[in-house]
């Protein structure tokens, strides 16, 4: 499982957030971009890829030599202080860059403190310009520093707060990385079952990228769980394909990670000749990069497989250049390892004096990696964190609930304002009308007064108008009379 987890830091928790990023740049076509590039923010970028490519090939002294040329770029940029602002955040990024992948490159050689020293600067300058994405990779770099001084609840602390951040900044492929984290820390604590938990989730969250490289990187993790609970011809034929991926990824540790652990199962099934092979073809590629951990990781590996075999000076021969490099190192589980190997070879040739002394130092040393308190440690810390994720999803729904139910009361009150105005409207109309009705009224009164008094006024003067002509019928001699009076003077 230690050789899983190693590729897996290196994978994993660097500054660029994706890996296959960098290895489908073309080498030489970056070199040649760099040739016609400026002193500028775009060149900062671009050293820090053509310093991620060497890396992961393996060039680490490449590598380092263009960590260094992004600190003179970006140092040069902000000593020229011209553009404030958004320059000098990415210059401040840039020197963010050198100290991460400085730290990586020592890391990988195991030169453990200063890469914790880079690490820790890169964290600095992270939080000072508030990049979140930074700042997260920098506590999960420093994870791995505890994880190989065997301070395991520590590091699974850093893992969570690490995942914590990315959940917040909604950094997706940073979440499939954390995930993977998590997974390689219970793998160390034997909690197979959380490990395989967490890697499964890791796979869905890069499936949806159709991230291939990661989804491989992946599925090698998940056939280490499932060669630890003995499951041995499924992780081979998973390991068997992720090896050729890597291959034509040209990814030399990752390559020599796993012919390391093709050679473990090999082991577990008793084809020793076949398992050594794989250890040399890991080891002969760990000494051309000088990945010194995984050379004192193969040597302990071929100790072992010659101690099955029975052949005990050479199993003595490679356990101690194993020990001698976990002791320069100071790495929990190569010591453990290594102390574990010895005890049992000496045991094997019946030198009691020095298997009993190995022993000893062995037991302390696998205590000090599964015992009952750090796995109760790493328990809590998991509940805790899960508790907090509760009680912020609790609070954020309250907070949802609360601003739903300020929504609906804004909304009642501006229906019962509109329903209010919408009344007053009516009752103005209605007042409107009714007073139009009275006045309507009063007028018709008024005319109906006018129109008696009129008709009065007529009659007066029709009553006075037949007065006087009955006055005036009266004094006037009638026309028949006059005609007949006329005919009888005519006769």
């Amino acid at each position: 499982m230690r050789l899983i987890f190693k590729y897996q830091l290196l994978l994993l928790l660097s500054f660029i957030s994706h890996i296959a990023v960098c290895q489908s740049d073309d080498l030489d076509s970056l070199k040649r971009d760099l040739i016609l590039s400026h002193n500028d923010t775009n060149k900062i970028f671009l050293l820090n890829k053509i310093a991620r490519q060497h890396f992961f090939i393996g060039e680490y002294d490449s590598s380092i030599l263009y960590a260094k040329k992004i600190k003179l770029v970006s140092e040069f940029l902000l000593s020229q202080n011209t553009k404030p602002g958004i320059v000098n955040n990415t210059c401040q990024k840039g020197l963010g860059m050198y100290h991460n992948v400085l730290g990586l490159n020592q890391y990988s050689i195991g030169d453990y403190d200063n890469a914790l020293k880079n690490y820790n600067s890169f964290l600095e300058i992270s939080q000072k310009i508030n990049d979140k994405k930074g700042e997260a990779s920098a506590y999960g770099n420093i994870g791995n520093m505890y994880y190989e001084q065997g301070r395991y609840p520590e590091t699974l602390e850093l893992y969570l707060k690490t995942l914590k951040i990315r959940e917040e900044i909604n950094d997706k492929r940073g979440i499939a990385n954390s995930l993977l984290s998590l997974g390689n820390i219970h793998g160390m604590l034997s909690n197979t079952w959380e490990s395989l938990k967490y890697y499964k989730k890791a796979l869905i969250l890069f499936q949806e990228f159709e991230d291939k490289y990661s989804i491989a990187g992946t599925y090698s993790n998940i056939a280490g769980v499932y060669s630890a609970q003995g499951y041995k011809y499924l992780a081979l034929k998973m390991y068997e394909e992720y090896l050729a991926l890597m291959i034509e990824f040209n990814d030399q540790q990752s390559i020599a990670v796993t012919h390391g652990n093709i050679g473990y199962i090999y082991n577990d099934q008793r084809r020793f000749s076949e398992a050594l092979m794989k250890f040399q073809e890991a080891l002969k590629i760990q000494l051309e990069i000088n990945d010194i951990p995984g050379t004192a990781s193969s040597y302990l590996s071929m100790g072992e497989t010659y101690l099955r075999m029975k052949d005990y000076k050479k199993s003595e021969v490679y356990l101690l250049k194993g020990f001698e490099l976990a002791k320069q190192l100071n790495e929990l589980e190569l010591l453990r390892q290594s102390y574990a190997g010895l005890y049992t070879l000496y045991n094997k040739t019946k030198d009691f004096k020095k298997s009993l002394t190995y022993f000893k130092t062995y037991v302390i040393y696998r205590d000090s990696i599964t015992n009952k308190e750090n796995t109760e440690k790493a328990t809590r810390l998991e509940m805790n964190f899960e508790f907090e994720k509760k009680q912020a999803t609790s609070y954020l729904l309250q907070l949802k609930k609360e601003a739903v139910a300020q929504t609906e009361k804004k909304q009642q009150q501006v229906f019962i304002w509109c329903v209010c105005a919408v009344l007053l409207i009516v009752i103005g109309f209605f007042i409107f009308i009714y007073r139009s009705f009275l006045q309507k009224q009063k007028a018709n009164l008024e005319l109906t007064r006018q129109k008696h008094i009129i008709e009065e006024k007529q009659k007066e003067i029709l009553d006075s108008i037949y007065y006087a002509k009955r006055i005036q019928t009266a004094l006037i001699t009638s026309e028949h009379y006059i005609n007949k009076s006329l005919n009888r003077l005519n006769r």
